[in-house]
């Protein structure tokens, strides 16, 4: 049915126009024909081995993601290295008060 989008090709509507763009034969969105009498597991093939491609890529992105997560500290950790920075700073601070109490005497 022409103009519902669901045919061979897609409707130009940001264009105005009602007519239908013919499909691309070189596109990678074509369907593939295969002859009745042809055998399809080479396709399959290929398929699969597109998919498990695809599945490597996806499983590598993954264990990046993992790693930069697991790099990433916890709130604990970061809550005791902020307790640990206010006691060195407290402890500068009446160590620089001792100084200042001699430099004076």
């Amino acid at each position: 049915m022409p103009g519902d989008g669901g045919g061979r090709g897609r409707l130009y509507r940001h264009t105005g126009l009602d007519t239908e763009r013919p499909a691309d034969p070189n596109s990678k969105l074509s369907k593939i024909c295969i002859p009745r009498d042809a055998d399809p597991a080479p396709v399959g093939e290929m398929v699969a081995a597109w998919v498990g491609a695809k599945l490597a890529e996806v499983d590598d992105l993954v264990d990046e993601a993992r790693s930069r997560v697991d790099a990433i500290p916890n709130q604990r950790v970061l809550w005791s290295l902020v307790g640990e920075v206010i006691v060195l700073l407290r402890a500068l601070e009446l160590e620089v008060a001792e100084l200042r109490e001699a430099v004076r005497r």
